[in-house]
């Protein structure tokens, strides 16, 4: 019961959330529409006007659109389709609200950061702007800040069927709760809102163990956690080639001995920050001649 109620506590620890935190980011979920010209619904995603997937290559009876082929899905890791504005829309959109509380503490301290990505895409010479827009919510609905991407200019595209990756960062204002996302397509010339999207990616960013390793005799290795300034660790916890190990005293050490010449070591430390009780990660590959 003790070892459980230890897991339990370790699971509940406060942490940034890793990974892309958008679901179905890259429209791969749910049913495209053939010809791009019908609107399907999102997984995941709440939307407004014709607000489509569209396959690549796709394009069918009545109209005929012509959309980005294949080719173009290879070249960017775009998988089977991507978002499209849709038929005779004027501005459709595409809604999606992520829950990042469980960063609070992080938050708060003013410790967090926010990536945002994202491939955009047109037609040919058509100008119809897509832009992507990330808004900090506070716990009341509060608007706090935002950070936003594209949206990308016909020659950018070189006049063609193309993509083009456009990134920005921002600081996670302290108080944040939730993160709402707004893609938005706007059809400025023709029948169609040639405003595309792709692989679209919100990842938080926090403080983090700084990993170093040293080399010892017959593939023994030490590895050492380093602790961001201003942060008072309690803990780390190092793994290795399927092993781990617990120290609780800085320096903060443990010792493996690698099988191969190079694995990966992560790292957990249990930290406080504004007298909270937070997790944040390390990673390291580690090798050894």
């Amino acid at each position: 019961m003790l070892a459980l109620g230890v897991l339990a506590t370790a699971l509940a620890l406060a942490a940034v959330p890793q990974g892309n935190l958008l679901a179905n980011p890259g429209a791969e979920a749910g049913q495209a529409s053939q010809s791009g010209e019908t609107t399907v619904p999102i997984p995941g995603w709440t939307t407004t006007g014709a607000f489509t997937v569209v396959p690549y290559g796709g394009g069918g009876a009545p109209d005929f659109f012509t959309f980005p082929p294949p080719s173009e899905s290879q070249r960017i890791g775009g998988g089977k389709n991507f978002f499209a504005g849709g038929f005779r829309t004027g501005t459709s959109t595409a809604t999606q609200t992520i829950d990042v509380s469980a960063a609070t503490p992080l938050v708060d301290a003013n410790r967090v950061t926010v990536n945002l990505s994202g491939w955009l895409g047109g037609f040919l010479s058509q100008p119809d702007p897509g832009t992507v827009q990330a808004f900090f919510l506070g716990a009341d609905g509060t608007q706090l800040g935002s950070v936003g991407i594209g949206p990308v200019t016909p020659d950018e595209r070189g006049r063609d069927l193309k993509f083009v990756q456009k990134t920005a960062s921002a600081p996670v204002p302290a108080g944040t709760r939730s993160i709402r996302v707004l893609v938005t397509a706007v059809q400025a010339e023709g029948t169609y809102d040639d405003a595309y999207f792709d692989n679209l990616d919100v990842d938080l960013r926090g403080p983090e163990l700084a990993l170093s390793r040293h080399c010892g005799t017959n593939r023994h290795v030490t590895l050492t956690a380093g602790v961001p300034t201003g942060l008072k660790a309690r803990s780390v916890t190092f793994r290795l080639a399927g092993r781990s190990h617990v120290d609780r005293k800085a320096p903060f050490t443990a010792s493996f001995v690698l099988h191969a010449k190079s694995a990966v070591a992560t790292a957990t430390g249990v930290v406080s920050v504004s007298g909270k009780t937070v997790s944040i990660p390390g990673r390291l590959v580690t090798h050894c001649p």
